[in-house]
């Protein structure tokens, strides 16, 4: 991945490089399964070609780039664009990006899960679990918690959905790539957590080929049913109307 990234370089920096094939690579896994007639199909595929435009070899060069992360994640699952975006020292420290190393998600995760028993209870109970990421930068929490799914006998590409956002662009792309090609039904904002002002959104194959639309509607439905609000109680910030989705900093629910 480095070397072709390397290739393209030339009058560009490797961060201009890294930010446009991460665009590229989300819109074009983002328009496989969104409705040509859908208004913001034309409007992505018009920002591709767009970014193809400064250099022609980046519509060679790119999915390769695609296909040797491609084979990276199937030899082992871990956050693979966030070590190489590490170890290119492409971070931004002045916009606050700290990318944990994944044995850190890890260890993390197992401590959260412990043997499993909750999780598989919780999954049990209601079919699924849903996490929510106010600050994914390349997913890397969210693939440990999957690991931690699968050593706990559980399957997170059925039995998980994740809410993840990020404020920068470029890790919002690289997490919505990487739990792509992990098969993880999510839904990814390009967003402020805090101010709630979501810019972008995108949806990984698996939760549009899943119908989590539906589950996700289903759940809340079954909760505001079960569980009416007490009176006087403060209504909880919620995600853009119309993606029924959980609470933020909600871990598991």
């Amino acid at each position: 991945m480095t070397k072709h990234f390397e290739s393209l370089t030339g009058a560009y920096r490797m961060w201009t490089v890294f930010e446009a094939w991460a665009e590229c690579t989300a819109i074009a896994i983002a328009n496989a399964v969104t409705l040509p007639a859908h208004p913001i199909h034309a409007e992505r595929e018009a920002r591709y070609l767009n970014l193809i435009k400064p250099d022609p070899a980046r519509a060679e060069v790119f999915p390769k780039i695609l296909a040797h992360l491609v084979d990276a994640l199937t030899l082992e699952r871990h956050d693979a664009l966030g070590s190489l975006f590490h170890e290119h020292e492409l971070a931004s420290a002045d916009r606050g990006q700290f990318f944990t190393p994944y044995e850190v998600s890890k260890f993390m995760a197992g401590m959260i899960f412990g043997d499993g028993a909750a999780l598989r209870e919780l999954v049990d109970r209601q079919g699924f679990v849903t996490m929510s990421e106010p600050a994914c930068g390349a997913g890397g929490m969210i693939i440990a918690a999957a690991d931690a799914m699968l050593e706990a006998d559980l399957n997170p590409q059925a039995q998980l959905h994740v809410t993840a956002i990020d404020v920068d662009s470029t890790a919002a792309h690289m997490a919505f790539i990487q739990l792509s090609l992990l098969g993880i039904p999510a839904i990814v904002f390009v967003g402020n957590t805090l101010s709630m002002v979501m810019r972008e959104r995108f949806l990984t194959p698996a939760h549009v080929l899943g119908g989590w639309e539906w589950k996700l509607r289903h759940r809340d439905t079954e909760r505001e049913t079960a569980l009416p609000a007490a009176p006087h109680q403060a209504e909880a910030p919620r995600l853009p109307a119309g993606d029924a989705q959980l609470h933020l900093f909600e871990a598991f629910a």
